[in-house]
């Protein structure tokens, strides 16, 4: 787990902070501050910031830091919660597990909309979206998921500006191909690693096995972020050869293969076991394959070195305790 550093100058300046108490800033600096504010806001607004009963928006937070630097600070340490609208959401202050998987997740199979209000999770298990990520974005950012069918796959959901925001910290608006890069939070810890290539791998990693063969890929366009994770994948201690170009068929079914890629490919039963003794699935068929794998490659019984990304306490009661479908 890593703390965060104040992101309160780099997010998205309407939304509100929840919890805070100027009135120390107030008796500092009202006679600086006044001049200030008394074209831009109502007196009795003010004085509801000061106290704590109103919301203050960052950009009212950043106007008062031109008076004592100190406020964003501030107001980062005492944040209770955010919000643009009328529900609340909770904005991490700490890097943990969990937000490793989540932004794997989206750095996968999910998107940031461009209009700045939604991140969507793309994937074949309705099971997956509802049990996993659902429960995640619950956990991390107390806002509910919906979950929805489109033509061949399911898509969970989330609207929220606030959301939106701070994951842009991490996940890019708009087309991801050239944009990703896995964050320095998670390139400096072992632990955070692990948990960002399970939800990378589990929306956009192939395992398999055949008569012959047992295998790991992972496929996409971006070269630079395919050698991100190719040495994430290293510094764990797993052997995988340098990732090459890989021809595609520009749509799913069309002839030819004219869709420039690149892979890593994992064959040898050797470097699956070191794979899979490091990171775990928990897409559900994904889950399956890699059961057999580990049978095929001597892993029986082997518990991997990794942890469960939900309590197990909740890992058993996933389905009971399953968010409602919301739209903040």
């Amino acid at each position: 787990m890593k703390k965060l550093e104040n992101y309160l100058e780099r997010i998205d300046e309407n939304i509100f902070i929840h919890g805070l108490d100027l009135k120390s800033f107030h008796c500092k600096h009202s006679k600086k501050v006044m001049p200030i504010i008394e074209n831009k806001f109502h007196f009795s607004t003010y004085y509801y910031w000061i106290q704590g009963k109103s919301p203050i928006p960052i950009s009212v937070l950043k106007i008062f830091s031109r008076v004592d630097k100190n406020v964003l600070d501030k107001a980062y340490k005492e944040m209770k919660a955010a919000s643009v609208g009328n529900k609340k959401i909770f904005l991490p202050k700490k890097f943990d597990k969990k937000l490793a998987y989540l932004i794997g997740s989206i750095h996968g199979d999910g998107g940031m909309h461009k209009n700045q209000k939604y991140v969507t999770i793309a994937n074949d298990s309705k099971e997956y979206l509802e049990d996993m990520i659902s429960i995640l974005f619950q956990d991390i950012f107390k806002v509910r998921t919906r979950v929805s069918k489109f033509k061949n796959i399911y898509r969970a959901e989330v609207g929220s500006r606030a959301v939106c925001s701070f994951l842009s910290l991490f996940c890019p608006f708009g087309k991801k191909t050239g944009l990703l890069h896995i964050p320095k939070e998670v390139k400096s810890d072992e632990k955070l690693k692990i948990s960002y290539l399970s939800g990378l791998f589990d929306t956009d990693g192939c395992i398999g096995y055949g008569k012959n063969n047992t295998y790991f890929t992972f496929v996409q366009r971006d070269k630079i972020f395919v050698f991100e994770v190719y040495e994430c994948l290293k510094s764990l201690g797993i052997h995988v050869n340098e990732p090459k170009i890989f021809y595609s068929p520009v749509k799913p079914y069309s002839e030819g293969r004219d869709l420039e890629e690149w892979r890593i490919y994992i064959g040898s039963k050797k470097d699956l076991y070191n794979l899979l003794s490091k990171i775990s699935f928990y897409h559900p068929s994904k889950k399956t394959k890699a059961e057999k794998v580990k049978v095929i490659v001597g892993l029986v019984g082997f518990e991997p070195t990794t942890f469960s990304i939900l309590s197990s306490a909740r890992q058993g009661n996933v389905i009971a305790s399953r968010p409602q479908a919301h739209k903040t």
